[in-house]
């Protein structure tokens, strides 16, 4: 899909010429459902809000005051992460437990080529639950969704600056952690 025919899609799908929707749909559907994954573990929820976010789309598009791919792609990530949150709020659930984030999350192979092995995943993994919500999805959606801190900015109504003081701090505590962990680890052999 090159930038013009999504953009062109974006142009007749706002004159009620519906059939490009799935130029839209196929350019988003994957990023939407890794976005939405990320944040409940759950491949069923995941897949019944990807389809409440692209039916929302269809039935809002005409009214959408952008034009072009980038655009979109943060009305439509917004729309997600406020699924995302109206299905936490519903729950009264302010965490998955860690158990169910191991049994269930999957690697994609460029992130399990950037970290080594299990431990480290599982470290990782630990200290994003130690964060508060909004860093935690900060974290994930830069780290696992490999949003730029701009679309971050857009989903979260954060600050770029406080986006990016967010991924760099806990990196660097993310770096210490498993510092510590494997120096202890040698130490016990």
């Amino acid at each position: 899909m090159s930038l013009q025919n999504i953009d062109e899609a974006i142009k007749l799908c706002k004159k009620w010429d519906l059939d490009n929707f799935s130029i839209i749909y196929n350019a988003f559907v994957q990023k939407i459902y890794n976005f939405c994954y990320n944040k409940t573990f759950d491949t069923n929820l995941t897949e019944d809000l990807v389809s409440e976010v692209f039916f929302k789309l269809l039935k809002s598009i005409q009214n959408f005051p952008g034009n072009t791919e980038k655009e979109l792609s943060y009305r439509i990530y917004r729309m997600a992460y406020n699924l995302v949150i109206d299905w936490y709020r519903a729950k009264k659930w302010d965490r998955v437990e860690m158990e169910e984030i191991e049994d269930t999350l999957w690697y994609d192979e460029n992130y399990t080529n950037k970290i080594d092995n299990d431990a480290k995943i599982k470290e990782i993994l630990g200290f994003l639950e130690t964060l508060p919500k909004n860093q935690k999805d900060v974290m994930i959606m830069r780290l696992w969704d490999d949003l730029s801190y701009k679309e971050i900015r857009e989903i979260t109504w954060l600050s770029l600056d406080n986006c990016k003081k967010i991924v760099s701090r806990n990196l660097i505590k993310i770096k210490e952690t498993i510092t510590i962990v494997l120096l202890v680890i040698l130490f016990t052999l």
